[in-house]
């Protein structure tokens, strides 16, 4: 199999997105003035981006095709610290969701939390029952 340049490039860009978007959300959300805000409110948030770092960082090095057959090992550990991490931070997202002071906005991060921990289950459920197909198709 020939290496895929643009699919390289395209990946490199994704992850170097995240990070930049993850480090600027950090940053913001630590230093962003929160007097009033409760402190269930402040830690769960910091829960929520802690959990989040799996699910930006590990997805463009879990899809590659050669890491896989290389170290499926490494593929099925770090698969399940992403599911972990999905259920913490969904978990996280619907709480916050659930207090956001922005009423249109509350929907939205609901069902995105729902769907989001809907998937990473079920392609953990595909992946388990060998169903490898299914299992890319899901995730």
């Amino acid at each position: 199999m020939r290496p895929q340049p643009f699919k390289w490039l395209l990946l490199a860009a994704l992850f170097g997105l995240g990070v930049v978007f993850l480090v600027s959300e950090v940053r913001d959300s630590v230093t962003r003035d929160r007097t009033g805000v409760p402190g269930r409110r402040l830690t769960v948030l910091v829960v929520h981006l802690v959990a989040a770092l799996p699910l930006l960082l590990l997805p463009p090095i879990q899809f590659s095709r050669r890491i896989r057959a290389r170290w499926p090992v490494w593929h099925r550990r770090a698969g399940k610290l992403y599911l972990g991490a999905a259920i913490v931070a969904a978990i996280g997202a619907i709480y916050l969701g659930a207090t956001f002071a922005g009423l249109g906005s509350r929907v939205p991060l609901f069902i995105f939390s729902i769907l989001w921990l809907a998937f990473s289950v079920a392609g953990s459920i595909c992946a388990r029952r060998r169903a490898f197909g299914l299992h890319e198709r899901v995730v």
